[in-house]
């Protein structure tokens, strides 16, 4: 087969987070199969308290595995400018790249006003959304979420430490108690100019403003 299709890549399980690990340990544990793997695909359908776990367990036995995050939508429906919905999609990426998630990819890049078209009517929102009755394009707050962080983290980016860990949130609520914190991830990496940076990520997905102090250390 790869004889064959030479550039070909094979993403395994492709599923929720939190059976990942169940999932592929049979395959990367398997000297026969462990090759065949390139990479390993995870959904966003499962909270990250579950979910982020399980993305360490397999870093943790196979860090030479690269971790995808090949689909997450929200829903049910289309509800315009839903800052909560941009929140979860913010909240999911900076969580999911701080468990060693490499990329992370949205089921759609656009619907239409319904959340379709789909062949069994599960009807999802989506960073674009094409009115095609009013003949409008609404590019909805997750687009800008994707955006800004798309923006900052550039490919071929490495994320670096950065504390205190964030609490872990189950659509944007905090599941644990502790004092009120933001979600953030660091990264270094080249600008498109070339030159080398440090960017922090904040997400401050509270009703108040928090103070941040950085501290960088060499």
């Amino acid at each position: 087969f790869r004889s064959e299709i030479p550039g070909i890549k094979i993403i395994a399980y492709d599923h929720n987070r939190d059976e990942v690990y169940n999932f592929v340990r049979p395959m990367l544990s398997d000297p026969q199969t462990y090759d065949f793997v390139d990479m390993v695909g995870v959904h966003w359908y499962v909270s990250t308290t579950e979910g982020m776990v399980h993305l360490d367990q397999v870093h943790t036995y196979w860090p030479n595995k690269t971790i995808l995050a090949t689909e997450g939508c929200e829903g049910p429906g289309v509800a315009l400018g839903d800052w909560g919905r941009g929140e979860h999609y913010g909240i999911d990426m900076l969580q999911d790249m701080r468990h060693w998630v490499s990329s992370w990819t949205d089921w759609n890049l656009f619907l239409d006003e319904q959340g379709g078209p789909n062949h069994v009517g599960n009807y999802n929102d989506a960073p674009i959304i094409l009115d095609t009755k009013a003949q409008k394009i609404h590019f909805q707050i997750p687009y800008y979420y994707m955006g800004h962080i798309s923006r900052w983290v550039l490919p071929g980016a490495r994320r670096v430490g950065s504390s205190p860990e964030p609490r872990l949130r189950t659509n944007g609520l905090p599941t644990q108690p502790g004092p009120i914190d933001v979600v953030h991830a660091a990264f270094t990496g080249t600008n498109e100019f070339g030159v080398r940076e440090t960017v922090v990520v904040l997400l401050n997905d509270n009703d108040v403003d928090v103070p941040v102090q950085m501290n960088l250390v060499a």
